[in-house]
């Protein structure tokens, strides 16, 4: 799949979301509610919607200040795990954030924590880029490159903000939804209709609203996966595909240069791809044992061009916020190792 087909699935999601938004509006504004009252609706689920979003963001902050370090001032000279000082993360981010023609965000933080993960919020200057500890003790150097490189990737598409965007809808659809439920369960919708029937049709209406936010929450899940290819592929750009495409291998499967390291030393190297860690996604884990030919627990640049050129895509999990490792990768080498 092209970078402009993904791009483009990702803008159908967003559109089939605010267009059923306005449909929903047309719909009851027009022929029920009133649009006064929609109005009402709307502007009332904003304000709670907004109100939990500050309440979980101001969580987060506090939790990353408390467990975290910021990399200014003195922290830039000493130790943040993996052997690396504050300054060497700040000059990793700083390169990234050249190459992808995007200023260093204000908030970089190394938080402690054993997990191999890094993530992003907020946008422009003001977005949060937060390393764990543990991805800079698990990675080479150039994966935790890589990786840095996809989270300023969901920084330069704006993906924070949109996905909030697409949060909201589900939420607000839903407060309607219950709203008619309840104003037909009571009646204060049967007094609206002069012709009888208001109660039931405002059930049926509320009902059907609410079976759509599920449909709506699926078209957010599949957007967010668009978007998580698109950042892979920035990512690769910048720091290489196979660099990115080890990375996602071993942040999937819990795998640092550690364990490998450890395994080879000891002439366990096969039997790290039939462990249950390298199998923890089951499928995803023997099209890896395949794809690694030489038994290294990482993929090289011809071990990648066989894997797009001999592989087919595997289907995506409709629940899940991310795509299949498999999918990603083949994302990868398609899209930039094979353009």
């Amino acid at each position: 799949m092209g970078v402009a087909l993904l791009r483009l699935k990702s803008w159908f999601y967003l559109l089939l979301q605010f267009g059923y938004v306005f449909l929903v509006i047309l719909f009851l504004g027009v022929l029920f509610l009133g649009m006064t009252n929609l109005l009402v609706y709307f502007v009332f689920g904003i304000i709670i919607f907004v109100f939990f979003y500050l309440i979980s963001n101001y969580t987060m902050k506090r939790r990353i200040k408390k467990n975290g370090i910021h990399l200014e001032g003195e922290a830039l000279t000493r130790s943040v795990g993996g052997g690396y000082t504050g300054g060497q993360i700040f000059d990793m981010v700083s390169e990234v954030c050249t190459k992808s023609n995007k200023p260093i965000p204000r908030n970089l933080y190394v938080l402690r924590d054993s997990s191999l993960n890094a993530f992003t919020f907020g946008g422009g200057r003001g977005a949060w880029l937060v390393v764990h500890e543990g991805l800079l003790r698990g990675l080479r150097e150039d994966e935790i490159k890589a990786v840095i490189a996809h989270e300023v990737g969901h920084i330069r598409h704006g993906d924070a903000r949109m996905m909030i965007a697409l949060m909201a809808i589900p939420f607000i659809v839903g407060l309607i939804a219950r709203s008619l439920l309840w104003g037909g369960i009571y009646g204060s919708y049967g007094a609206r209709r002069q012709r009888g029937g208001g109660a039931a049709v405002a059930m049926l209406i509320g009902g059907i609203l609410l079976v759509s936010v599920f449909f709506l929450q699926l078209l957010s899940l599949a957007f967010s996966r668009s978007r998580e290819y698109l950042a892979d592929v920035h990512g690769a750009r910048v720091a290489g595909p196979e660099a990115m495409s080890n990375a996602l291998l071993r942040i999937s499967n819990g795998i640092s240069v550690n364990d490998i390291a450890a395994r080879q030393s000891s002439k366990m190297a096969d039997s790290l791809l039939i462990s249950p860690r390298y199998l923890s996604h089951g499928r995803e884990g023997s099209y890896w044992a395949s794809f690694d030919v030489d038994r290294s627990g990482a993929l090289d640049t011809e071990e990648l061009r066989n894997a797009a050129s001999r592989t087919k895509r595997v289907g995506d999990g409709v629940l899940s916020t991310h795509p299949a490792i498999h999918n990603r990768i083949l994302n990868i080498a398609k899209n930039v190792l094979m353009t």
